[in-house]
């Protein structure tokens, strides 16, 4: 079996690009026009001009049309499919409409149906985009972004041409693996461009994600196909189609920890991607097997064909899993061992949850003896450890390059931590070395970031948005009449509902109803009048001068209906069919808009942390010698300046007689010429000269004070410059909320400060990032309760305010929520803005945008009442200074929260919300003294050990507020502040009461090294309070 598929590879690969090209005629101008004017035209449905024979009409024939799009699947020999004529060409003209002996032509429609069918079928007509030349983006979050340029469609789609016709000549020559890459590539940038559709909500998904899903289900079907060769079934109905998904994991973020410096990390980043790479050429081109639909740091993951593990099949997966374990071992030098997780048949990517769930419990051991993989990361490892030499510490695998180097690392680390210096000029110049990212107190942080994608990838969360809504329904109906090709028919229909008064109102029980109606029949009239608002629009029926009907037959469609609903347990057990019909599906474009948008998020936040610290020089040294040898590497030194002043310094050589010296900047503030420079390094070569003279300064390297370490679609993190990482931590956050702001409360969105000195070894800081990740992820398992405290704000610049309080750690935050709610043009949003209500005095079912879902009730924000209790998955943030390596072991979670470093009560995890909203706007209204009036450096010191002081002193806990103790401490904070300020300011006691007054000061004071400014004068008041 496993040589038929080798033997097959080209013509499966020819499929797939075929399925990928199959929408090109969406890459238009007339596309686009289309579909803002057909509801105009007589015969508007039934001129798409994308499908319709697209590349024969008489506009293509003024583009260069590659001559290989011609190019029939016979040409290539052996099997055909029994489609020897199926070409690009016959995909993009027929694929809706594929004739009745088209075997691939029916597998491509299937798998067309499996992205779009339910998704697409069902968006509202009077929800499309018809302002002329407008036609806006937007993403499964709800965030229209930007407008599609008409015009740059035309030119993007003449541009792919021009380069597949430089490309397809030398890819279907051979069907070798770079050519494969490049026309994906030149694929990939222009359909990014375009748009699957352009009704609302479905102008979420670009070009580029429905047909790369389109095209890896077609290559699964294809290759099921010819090893067991039964879809008939599958081409009856798309609900039939079936596939698995193959799972490659490890921790990566483990395997990245271990690295002692920046280089290192960087050095064991680039080996996950490079392992990834190999798999996914191993699966999607050496075996035409699959294709890939998520990757993070721990793990790749593919859509692979629904074949059986045991039986015929079984030697196919032993094969595959040897080759995935033997390039894995070599990728990384046997380092790491990669753990494989294959899912059941399925019809939805939804089951990728469970999976990455799955394989977090299989990769908490590095390596499993129990394996056959085991050998293979074994055999690169073994004769390699001679005793007694010491042990690399970074890998812990192989013995140290030499005993005498201070490091004692392996030549394979140490080549990695060179090549990571190489990787610098290709991240924007952003330095490997943290002497240069450290502040002027030698600090530096790690920002992490964490989205929780649990619950999107399952479905779950997408299912939270709408297609179908009561708003929009409403305008469904207003608007019928419009369409000219179906005029007549639409105006019975609305004449139906002016006479039926009892249909005027909207709400979930009106949808129940109708959805019922047809569903068990109980109201046959209804049920022909409404079936259109759920279904697709109009169905065919040659009896109708249209050729098509908004009448249907509802035993069929209940048929329809049945079976779509069954089809769909597999995603979600108990998904009823209300919301199968009204919210948007979880179709496998949808899963890729997911983490193609949050890992996009993250790529832009990478941008942000970069464009904060402009490019600098570094100080480059000419000396006496001419037979330096260039290297990666740094090498440790000592320079002796002229007035005999000594320092240890790191230098790099950059020629044969030039050298730079890390962390030192030009111009520079010490005069370096004549200083004498002896070179320490055990690493460095034997055979160049060790002694070197300074004879002049130059302007050396470009460098950023910042690096990125990783970006995926889950997890950022960033090495920046400590006295930066608050305003860049709050950017991020504010970046969020315009992007994101629509999914508040069900897009977890975490982040974490790391403080450390530049002395601290990479692997203590990572591993308290992970130990604090870990924590998110365990704040991010259960909602938490929130209490609306104000009617729902008017909109104002495209948002609402909410005015939410809720308990923390027992004690009480009160928050104030400015969410987006409007789309691009301005109109108020009804798919993505709902808050999961949990209990009310206000009854739901009152509320027009009510709605229960798996996620909860929602309610749209517009709709939300004072005293509503939201059921919110929060955001938070945390941070911590490492100030030994033992800190870091702090970093747990105790019935929720951690200790805070100051006092004997848990304060963090605080809500991400009030980083920006409390802690900054406290610190800056002291700075600024309108919080305090009056307050110095000493004073406010004074102050936070005088309070503290008591607490302890007094036995007080913050969380019992009836207790004595917290009365007579807080009468005593009141009357110091009265005392010593003349305030009593609310919104400051509210945060001494939950203590975030003191992690505040501690982050500031503590932390950063701020201090509060002096007064006119350059007086300090030195008083004691």
């Amino acid at each position: 079996m496993i040589n038929k598929l080798v033997s097959h590879r080209n013509q499966v690969l020819f499929i797939e690009l075929a399925g990928l090209l199959h929408d090109v005629g969406k890459l238009s101008r007339a596309f686009l026009e289309y579909r803002q004017a057909w509801q105009e035209d007589p015969k508007g449905y039934d001129n798409d001009p994308h499908d319709h024979q697209y590349l024969d009409r008489p506009q293509s024939r003024e583009d260069a049309i590659p001559s290989k799009f011609d190019k029939p699947i016979g040409s290539l020999g052996g099997f055909n499919f029994y489609e020897p004529d199926f070409s690009i060409r016959k995909a993009v003209n027929f694929h809706t409409s594929p004739g009745d002996c088209d075997l691939i032509g029916y597998m491509l429609n299937a798998a067309d149906s499996v992205d779009s069918a339910m998704d697409r079928n069902n968006p509202l007509w009077s929800a499309e985009q018809k302002e002329k030349g407008i036609i806006y983006c937007s993403n499964v979050f709800g965030h229209e972004h930007s407008t599609v340029c008409f015009d740059d469609q035309e030119g993007k789609r003449r541009q792919l041409y021009k380069s597949l016709n430089n490309e397809l000549d030398a890819y279907f020559d051979d069907f070798n693996h770079s050519q494969r890459l490049k026309v994906f590539d030149h694929i990939r940038d222009a359909f990014k461009c375009g748009l699957s559709d352009t009704t609302r909500p479905q102008n979420d998904t670009t070009l580029w994600e429905h047909s790369y899903a389109v095209a890896s289900i077609l290559k699964v079907i294809a290759v099921y196909n010819l090893l067991v060769g039964t879809v008939e079934n599958w081409m009856r109905s798309y609900n039939n189609v079936r596939f698995r998904i193959l799972g490659i994991g490890w921790d990566g973020i483990r395997f990245m920890s271990y690295g002692q410096k920046i280089g290192d990390v960087i050095g064991r980043k680039a080996v996950i991607d490079s392992v990834e790479e190999s798999l996914r050429t191993l699966i999607e081109w050496e075996y035409a097997f699959g294709n890939e639909i998520y990757r993070d740091d721990n793990g790749i993951y593919f859509v692979v064909p629904a074949l059986s593990l045991t039986g015929d099949f079984k030697g196919i997966w032993q094969t595959i899993e040897g080759e995935i374990h033997a390039k894995t071992a070599s990728e990384s030098t046997g380092e790491l061992q990669p753990h494989i997780v294959i899912g059941p048949e399925t019809n939805t990517l939804t089951i990728l949850s469970s999976m990455i769930r799955e394989m977090a419990k299989q990769i908490v051991y590095c390596f499993d003896s129990s394996t056959p993989g085991f050998r293979q990361s074994l055999s690169e490892i073994s004769g390699l450890l001679p005793r007694p030499k010491p042990i690399c510490p970074i890998c812990r695998l192989r013995p140290a390059e030499k005993d005498d180097a201070p490091d004692k690392i392996c030549r394979t680390c140490r080549k990695r931590r060179q090549d990571a210096g190489l990787r610098s000029r290709i991240r924007h110049n952003e330095t490997i070395f943290i002497s240069e990212i450290s502040d002027c107190n030698s600090g530096a942080a790690l920002i992490v970031a964490q989205f929780g994608l649990d619950r999107w990838l399952d479905g779950t969360m997408i299912r939270s948005l709408f297609v179908s809504e009561p708003h929009g329904l409403k305008e469904e109906i207003r608007s019928l009449g419009t369409v000219t090709q179906f005029k007549d028919e639409e105006m019975r229909f609305k004449e139906f509902f002016k006479s039926h008064p009892e249909y005027e109102a909207f709400g979930y029980e009106r949808i129940k109803a109708d959805v019922d109606s047809i569903c068990y029949g109980n109201n046959q009239e209804r049920g022909d009048h409404v079936a259109f608002l759920y279904d697709r629009r109009v169905v065919r029926n040659e009896d109708m001068p249209a050729g098509y009907s908004l009448v249907r037959e509802t035993a069929k469609t209940r048929d329809i209906w049945c079976q779509l609903h069954k089809s769909l347990q597999g995603e979600r057990l108990g998904l009823d069919i209300y919301s199968i019909l009204n919210t948007k599906t979880p179709t496998p474009s949808t899963i890729l808009d997911v983490w193609n948008a949050t890992e996009g998020f993250f790529g832009d936040m990478a941008d942000v942390v970069r464009d904060s610290f402009p490019e600098k020089n570094r100080l480059r040294l000419t000396v006496n010698a001419t037979d330096l040898q260039v290297s990666n590497a740094s090498f440790e030194a000592g320079a002796v300046f002229v007035d005999e002043s000594r320092r240890s310094i790191d230098i790099l050589i950059k020629g044969k007689s030039e050298i730079e010296v890390i962390g030192e900047v030009f111009p520079n503030r010490l005069d370096w010429r004549g200083t004498v420079i002896n070179v320490t390094d055990a690493h460095y070569p034997e055979n160049t000269q060790r002694e070197l003279v300074v004879t002049s300064v130059n302007l050396g390297t470009r460098y950023r004070s910042c690096r990125t370490v990783t970006i995926s679609p889950n997890l950022f993190i960033a090495i920046i410059p400590q006295d930066e990482t608050i305003n860049i931590t709050a950017k991020i956050y504010a970046q969020y909320l315009d992007l994101f702001g629509k999914v508040l409360g069900r897009l977890p969105f975490s982040i974490g400060n790391i403080f450390f000195q530049e002395t601290i070894p990479m692997f203590v800081a990572l591993d308290g990032a992970k130990r604090m990740l870990v924590n998110f992820d365990e704040l991010a398992q259960a909602p938490y309760v929130f209490t609306v405290k104000e009617k729902t704000a008017s909109i104002d610049k495209g948002k609402r305010k909410i005015k939410v309080s809720c308990e923390l750690h027992d004690l009480k935050r009160n928050l104030t929520w400015n969410l987006p709610c409007s789309l691009g043009d301005g109109k108020e949003d009804f798919y993505h803005p709902y808050l999961p209500v949990s209990s009310c005095t206000f009854p739901l079912k009152d509320r027009e945008s009510f709605f229960p879902t798996g996620v909860g009730d929602m309610v749209h924000i517009s709709g939300l009442e004072e005293n509503d209790k939201l059921s919110i998955y929060p955001n938070f943030y945390d941070f911590e200074f490492l100030d030994s390596n033992s800190r870091r072991h702090d970093l747990r979670l105790a019935d929720g929260g951690r200790k805070s470093n100051v006092a004997n009560f848990r304060s963090k995890p605080v809500f991400l919300d009030e980083l920006t909203e409390k802690i900054i706007k406290l610190w800056n209204g002291i700075l600024e003294g309108s919080l305090l009036p009056g307050v110095t450096d000493t004073k406010l010191r004074n102050l936070q050990s005088l309070w503290l002081t008591k607490l302890q002193e007094w036995d007080v806990n913050l969380e019992q507020k009836d207790d004595r103790a917290y009365k007579t401490w807080s009468n005593f904070v009141r009357n110091s502040l009265r005392k010593e300020f003349g305030i009593e300011n609310k919104d400051l006691l509210e945060v001494v009461d939950n203590g975030l007054f003191f992690d505040a000061l501690d982050l500031f004071l503590g932390i950063l090294k701020e201090r509060v400014g002096t007064k006119k004068g350059g007086e300090q008041d030195e008083q004691t309070i």
